[in-house]
């Protein structure tokens, strides 16, 4: 697997060298799509039940090289001028408020404090994952997931497939908020981290359980190609991503990882001879002290409440909201 334990970036010029890269490498000549958008915009009602203060649900339909993305433009009744962009990630649904304990992901949760406190939301999950509407047709469950060796009309990587959506749903919205913001979890996590790296609209970038650098990792659990592309990674490694995603006069990114999760990047999935606390706190330093020069920051927050692979209420109410409020 390859070692990015040593950064690529250490100046601010560094820092948007590799940003360049990482855009090039991913959209080819065309650069970052700020014209992109959905093509199709369709008011519909809630996918997920039981949220307060919420005015109107709009399905965003976004289609990248033939593969279509819905996103859930969810708006408050009440609102505020800020918008969170929230990754679900490899759910299938982003209602999980009946599911059994340990399936529950605490998707419903933070939909519904994000909207009690007034945020608008638009809402994704991972390219070949749908959640369940029957007015546009969805079954919900997994489809087609993105592979790596597909050949892409518009240039670049397969990597687009995962982040374009993003853009397109923020650039069809960009006039209606003055503060954005993006949290996910696990693959949405994972989304979060490298679209915020290389969108600096991302004000506030808050990645749960998405991704630990790959120097740490434990085989078995990075089968998720997009996490892992040599070719990328070896040039853009995930410290280099977490700098990307916090640097900047204002951007902030906490990443949140769970001490004990089941699945992803907790302390069961770690193989260094160190404390899972004490590598974390290594790399954390090392972003913070290419990102402060500079007015942003970084840090690693590590959640001891769940106990499987989920957002806890301890992050969303002690992490993500003080986070968000504290954006002008």
């Amino acid at each position: 697997m390859t070692d990015d334990s040593q950064l690529h970036v250490r100046t601010s010029v560094d820092v948007e060298r590799v940003r360049s890269w990482a855009t090039q490498y991913i959209w080819g000549t065309s650069g970052f799509p700020y014209s992109v958008a959905p093509y199709a915009s369709v008011s519909v009602r809630s996918p997920v039940a039981n949220l307060p203060n919420l005015r109107s649900v709009t399905a965003l339909r976004i289609k990248v090289e033939g593969n279509e993305t819905v996103a859930y433009h969810f708006v408050p009744d009440s609102s505020t001028n800020r918008l969170v962009l929230f990754h679900g990630g490899h759910e299938a649904a982003l209602d999980d408020q009946n599911f059994e304990p340990k399936k529950i992901r605490g998707l419903h949760q933070t939909l519904k404090t994000l909207l009690a406190r007034r945020y608008a939301v638009i809402a994704f999950n991972m390219p070949g994952w749908q959640t369940p509407n029957p007015e546009l047709g969805f079954p919900g469950g997994a489809v087609d997931h993105p592979e790596p060796q597909m050949s892409l009309s518009g240039g670049g990587s397969p990597l687009r497939l995962f982040l374009e959506p993003v853009a397109a749903a923020l650039n069809s919205v960009i006039s209606r908020y003055k503060t954005f913001a993006m949290t996910g979890l696990s693959g949405g996590g994972w989304t979060t981290t490298l679209y915020a790296a290389v969108d600096t609209r991302i004000t506030l970038s808050v990645p749960v359980a998405g991704s630990v650098p790959l120097y740490m990792r434990v085989g078995g659990y990075s089968q998720d190609w997009e996490q892992t592309v040599p070719d990328f990674y070896s040039q853009v490694g995930y410290p280099d991503l977490y700098a990307l995603g916090a640097h900047g006069i204002g951007r902030r990114q906490i990443q949140v990882l769970n001490l004990m999760d089941d699945c992803c990047f907790g302390r069961d999935q770690h193989r260094l001879p160190k404390p899972f606390d004490a590598c974390l706190r290594t790399y954390e330093s090392q972003v913070q002290q290419v990102v402060s020069p500079g007015g942003g920051s970084f840090m690693v927050y590590l959640d001891d409440e769940p106990d499987h692979h989920m957002i806890s209420n301890k992050s969303i109410n002690q992490v993500l909201m003080p986070s968000l409020d504290s954006l002008t």
